[in-house]
């Protein structure tokens, strides 16, 4: 059984991404290697806290081809829009 599924998508200066993670929980990092090079608005909607039943939105700042670090519920995920900035 594989770990995770991620998918990254663009739609002219926007990029959505989206992960879903398997049975283990993951508490790491995702390369944002797709992204040219900048600073982007993180839009996340994902688990809150210890509960996968409930999202929770925040935003972030992230920089493209940097490592931006996440932590994922057992069978959670996470729903990413990213918009360069200035």
């Amino acid at each position: 059984m594989g770990r995770d599924a991620r998918a990254a998508r663009r739609k002219g200066d926007v990029w959505y991404l989206t992960v879903m993670n398997g049975e283990s929980p993951y508490d790491g990092e995702l390369t944002l290697d797709f992204l040219p090079s900048g600073r982007y608005r993180a839009t996340v909607a994902t688990d809150d806290g210890d509960d996968r039943r409930h999202i929770v939105v925040r935003t972030d700042k992230v920089r493209g081809g940097k490592k931006w670090p996440v932590r994922l519920l057992s069978g959670g995920g996470l729903l990413v829009k990213l918009e360069r900035e200035g």
